[in-house]
């Protein structure tokens, strides 16, 4: 029993650092996950392929978060390497915004990429006010 609730203990200080980590991580960590991921990509055998799944894996789920949320417009047939090839292709072109947390790097690429499309609304006409004729004091 003891040591069913020690592994309870340990999975859930794994998941909530994880947890946290994400909020932490930076432009400069995401760049050095990317690395890795493209020598993936690339069938170096020197890839980290921890490192190259921290970097697919957050790629995607900030993906998934923008298109949840009704804040992107992802289409649904991108293929997961493409949405990873617009975000390499976005840090590559801003390195000056490698300060910045990484989910916004992630989300600026992918909304840059896949812009939402403006919907024109209606245009209601104000229906004229019906005058009223002028009363007699009397």
């Amino acid at each position: 029993m003891a040591k069913k609730i020690l592994i309870i203990l340990m999975l859930l200080l794994f998941y909530s650092s994880a947890y946290a980590n994400s909020f932490s991580l930076n432009g400069n960590d995401l760049i050095r996950y990317m690395h890795e991921y493209e020598k993936l990509m690339t069938e170096d055998p020197q890839v980290r392929f921890y490192h190259a799944g921290q970097f697919l894996g957050f790629v995607l789920a900030t993906a998934d978060k923008i298109t949840s949320y009704k804040n992107g417009c992802i289409p649904s047939d991108t293929s997961r390497r493409q949405i990873c090839r617009i975000v390499i292709k976005y840090i590559n072109e801003h390195p000056d915004q490698l300060n910045l947390k990484a989910f916004h790097l992630v989300e600026a690429a992918l909304k840059g990429a896949f812009p939402c499309q403006k919907q024109k609304k209606a245009v209601r006409r104000k229906q004229p006010k019906k005058q009223q004729g002028l009363k007699a004091p009397f």
